[in-house]
């Protein structure tokens, strides 16, 4: 089986290749030619949109040979066509294609024809024995025998019959039917032909017909049409009386709708595009497809009495989709091989009725679908503001967990220190040898446990008031150098005890502006514990002041341990502590950098941190210089407060690894 299946597709290749060859060799043979002329004749003149859509059918069909060249001439003959015009118009031809070669005549409707038939065997004529193809043709034609060796072409059959019927599918009432003609044979022929299918049609019509040239002499009928009975079928061209030159196609149209609401059919295809329902029509490109195949044939060497005549109606059924619309035409009543001319990608096939319904549906569908967009959107951003905020909880409850076991430590040693120090002073006070010195040693541990538990309440206390908007700030104007100089130079000692290093320097002796001296003392005071606490033995801790832009730049750099580049982010957060395990080598609450930051605000300040593991860690206070303020108070702070507050606030560096 496999051999017969390898010979077949070989057999079906080799004729395929050969069919091919052949056409190549024909349409190589057709370019090859020095040119191939077609004259054609049309009956009516440039104006007009039948023979147009002909043209334009002609031309794509012959876009092939490009060797080709059309020429036009134009009868004009609903303006004259009497026996003198033909004969001028004849004249006219044989002084213009007198030194012309023409291969081919085509001739485009009616008159078009019978003007060829009648010179084409006068030998002085252009025409004399032309090879000859028609198209658009509507009369009952006999050609002689001597006429079939020069012509050949389309002979339409006309049968309307359908159209008729159609009319009474679409419009459920329909009684009478005008039909507006004009006087060229072809709306004779199709007077004639649905005169004589009236009495066939599938129920009874009153069918009058009105056959005029100006349009004036047609709206005054129409108006007494009763559209809910009626139907008008247009199928002539009219003129304007005024201007007497024919009507564009969209404004016939227009003036009958302005005139009657009964519904226009049409059996012309330009009166479709220019806002007619449609119908069963006749289409020009088509005809013109036709005329081009059989002028190839001629083009290819057939010769023209090998060319049979062609008997078809060439009709398709048409309809405007606005139209439909305009006049509530059922369009499911529609034939199942109608063309809708201007349907959009969103238009329906669909009564007014059930059109609204789906307009309604879809509508409703849309919304629907947006709402459940939207209440999706929401759920989701409900749930993410809710994971958010049980985030944002379970993070506070483990901070607050975090606080409170730090914070009963952080209480917890310096009250074992005071009841332990408090329970051996009260074994020795009847000891008459006390050393004095050994007593005043046990009391400095008990005030310095007290000053410790001082400074954890003064933070729980300060945090409180900062998060309420309670804590308010004292404004005095002072040389912010020398109240900076002072407390880092009350600390001096302190860090020479764990063997740091504390240098100050600064650009100017004297910048004065209003701060809260306490709260700016309280500041650079913690940064130092903290820079004290983190700073191994040998090291150094730099305190600088310098001026840019109205503004003071504060910086507090050590070369301690540093702090991890991934907790720097949070280190100014509450309760939070780079190192937050019981174990930790310094002691502290994890509410100093918080206090501070709220401190440097209420100055309308900011506070900045930079660090490198193993190198240090530098904090940065930007304070704006500010010269005047409202409601100014002074406050001084003496040097026994300033002892006072680091005693305080230095209270929990007690020992260094």
């Amino acid at each position: 089986m496999s051999f017969f299946k390898q010979l077949f597709k070989l057999i079906l290749i080799s004729l395929l290749a050969f069919i091919f060859l052949q056409c190549k060799t024909t349409w190589c043979s057709l370019i090859e030619e020095k040119n191939f002329n077609i004259l054609i004749l049309n009956s009516y003149n440039a104006e007009n949109e039948w023979e147009r859509l002909i043209s334009s059918g002609l031309k794509k069909k012959l876009s092939i040979a490009p060797n080709i060249s059309l020429i036009y001439e134009f009868l004009d003959s609903k303006t004259l066509f009497t026996d003198e015009y033909k004969n001028s118009f004849m004249e006219l031809l044989n002084m213009k294609y007198k030194n012309t070669q023409i291969d081919v005549i085509l001739t485009v409707d009616d008159e078009a024809l019978s003007f060829l038939r009648e010179n084409l065997f006068i030998e002085n004529s252009t025409l004399y024995k032309k090879p000859t193809v028609f198209i658009g043709s509507n009369s009952q034609i006999s050609l002689s025998s001597e006429e079939k060796n020069y012509i050949s072409g389309v002979i339409e059959t006309e049968d309307n019959l359908r159209f008729l019927n159609l009319l009474i599918t679409l419009e459920k009432n329909l009684k009478d039917v005008i039909v507006l003609l004009d006087n060229s044979t072809f709306c004779n022929v199709l007077k004639n032909n649905i005169a004589n299918m009236k009495s066939l049609a599938s129920e009874p019509l009153n069918i009058s017909f009105l056959e005029k040239e100006y349009i004036e002499d047609i709206i005054s009928e129409i108006a007494k049409s009763d559209p809910d009975s009626s139907a008008l079928v247009i199928v002539g061209e009219y003129k304007d009386r005024i201007n007497n030159s024919y009507l564009d196609l969209s404004d016939t149209i227009k003036i009958i709708r302005n005139n009657t609401n009964t519904p226009i059919y049409t059996k012309v295809q330009p009166y479709i595009l220019a806002g007619a329902i449609g119908g069963i029509v006749d289409t020009g490109d088509y005809h013109g497809s036709i005329a081009g195949e059989l002028i190839l044939k001629l083009a290819s060497g057939i010769p023209i009495n090998e060319i049979p005549l062609v008997y078809n109606s060439l009709d398709l059924t048409i309809f405007n989709y606005d139209s439909l619309n305009y006049y509530h035409v059922n369009p499911l009543l529609l034939p199942k091989e109608s063309i809708i001319l201007n349907k959009g990608p969103f238009d329906f096939l669909l009564p007014p009725f059930f059109k609204i319904l789906l307009w309604i549906f879809i509508i409703s569908f849309v919304i629907f679908v947006i709402y459940i967009i939207i209440f999706s959107s929401r759920q989701k951003r409900s749930i993410a503001i809710k994971d958010a905020v049980y985030k944002k909880a379970l993070e506070t409850e483990k901070l607050k967990s975090i606080f409170i076991t730090t914070m009963s430590h952080e209480f917890r040693t310096p009250i074992n220190i005071i009841l332990a120090t408090s329970h051996l002073l009260s074994i020795k006070v009847g000891d008459p040898s006390i050393d004095k010195d050994y007593l005043i040693k046990k009391l400095d541990y008990i005030t310095k446990s007290g000053n410790r538990l001082l400074k954890l309440v003064n933070n729980i206390i300060d945090v409180t008031r900062l998060e309420s908007g309670f804590l308010t700030i004292n404004f005095s104007y002072k040389n912010i150098v020398q109240v900076i100089e002072d407390t880092v130079m009350s600390t001096v000692d302190l860090a020479k005890g764990f063997n740091i290093e504390i240098i100050f320097d600064t650009e100017k002796e004297e910048i004065n502006t209003y701060i809260d001296t306490t709260k700016i003392e309280r500041s650079i005071l913690n940064l130092l514990s903290n820079s004290i606490k983190f700073t191994p033995s040998g090291g150094r801790i730099y305190v600088s002041i310098n001026v840019n832009n109205n503004e003071v730049i504060i910086k507090v750099q050590d070369t301690g341990i540093g702090i991890p580049e991934e907790k720097l982010k949070n280190i100014f957060n509450r309760f939070y502590q780079a190192d937050s395990s019981l174990h930790r080598s310094s002691e502290g609450s994890g509410l100093g950098l918080y206090i501070v930051k709220g401190l440097i605000q209420l100055h309308h300040g900011t506070i900045s941190v930079e660090s490198t593991c193993g190198e240090g860690t530098t904090f940065t206070i930007t304070l704006p210089i500010i010269l005047s303020i409202k409601d100014n108070t002074e406050f001084t702070s003496s040097d026994d407060a300033l002892s006072r507050l680091v005693m305080i606030e230095l209270s929990d560096i007690l020992e260094k690894d």
